[in-house]
């Protein structure tokens, strides 16, 4: 271990001893950094195998979960079009400001894009270089080419009329915060997505307490004090089409690693913490 490395696991307040050291040495030549390991180590107390144990169940765990998101974000932009259509009869109504408020489609400040209009940019330069066989096909493909946040943003931004049947097949059938209310799971499913699209491990995931207000989309189910992310984790499944698949991967990753993750159940607040939940209710 370097020196840069030693104060870095100093100033973490982490106790490590000299074979844990070596152990790191050769597992991080591989697989990641220090950095990387660094909360996994908290949570062990310092045991290089144990936390090492972690990163590999936390691994496994991000498969499956990303695996899942891109499903259901494919999924509801399938139903979010069909829905906009079936209001609207425009296959390009992506491109249409005429279906978005106007605090979407107007400019901050003077010479600036509005949300509209980075959107749109966003989607032409995702574009550029794809072929289409018809200009129908085009105008189809267009709305998947956004990324999932420009998708909440789009989403959030468009007259509720126009969507009302998706917003209500995702979220509470007459709940007044309709919109608000989805857009705050889906920002939360953005989060989880984007630390496993990008290797980032979830143990260390903070996510807004936005959906306390929204509980009773997870009656019988999940009360108000478990966490975020096992709320948003519940959404992810109870909106599948294929949730029978989520749970069964997600079931045999939490029995195969089970001795890896349930020693430190209850004893920090992190997601890692509350996989015993998750286990039970799935």
């Amino acid at each position: 271990m370097n020196k840069n490395q030693s104060t870095l696991i100093a100033k973490k307040d982490i106790q490590i001893s000299e074979e844990d050291e070596l152990i790191l040495d050769n597992f991080i030549r591989s697989n990641c950094s220090y950095y990387y390991m660094i909360n996994f180590l908290r949570i062990t107390a310092g045991d290089a195998k144990k936390a090492i144990q972690l990163y590999f169940f936390d691994e496994q765990i991000r498969s499956v979960l990303l695996k899942y998101i891109l499903r259901l974000e494919i999924q509801m932009k399938r139903d979010f079009v069909d829905s906009v259509y079936s209001t609207t009869s425009d296959p390009c109504f992506w491109n249409n400001p005429g279906y978005f408020t106007k605090r979407f489609t107007t400019p901050k400040q003077n010479n600036t894009d509005s949300l509209f209009d980075v959107v749109v940019k966003e989607i032409a330069n995702r574009m550029k270089g794809m072929h289409y066989s018809s200009s129908s096909d085009k105008n189809q493909q267009a709305f998947y080419a956004m990324s999932f946040g420009s998708f909440i943003r789009f989403y959030s931004g468009m007259h509720l009329k126009y969507h009302f049947d998706f917003s209500e097949k995702y979220f509470i059938k007459g709940n007044p915060d309709l919109v608000e209310g989805l857009k705050r799971y889906l920002n939360n499913i953005r989060i989880i997505r984007n630390r496993c699209c990008h290797s980032n491990h979830l143990v260390s995931v903070k996510l807004k307490n936005v959906l306390n207000f929204h509980t009773s989309l997870l009656s019988g189910y999940i009360g108000d004090s478990n966490s975020e992310f096992e709320k948003t984790i519940y959404f992810i499944y109870s909106r599948l089409e294929n949730k029978d698949l989520f749970k069964d991967e997600m079931i045999g990753v939490l029995a195969e690693y089970e001795s890896y993750w349930k020693p430190y159940c209850r004893k920090h607040i992190l997601p890692m913490t509350i996989m015993q939940d998750i286990q039970t209710w799935l």
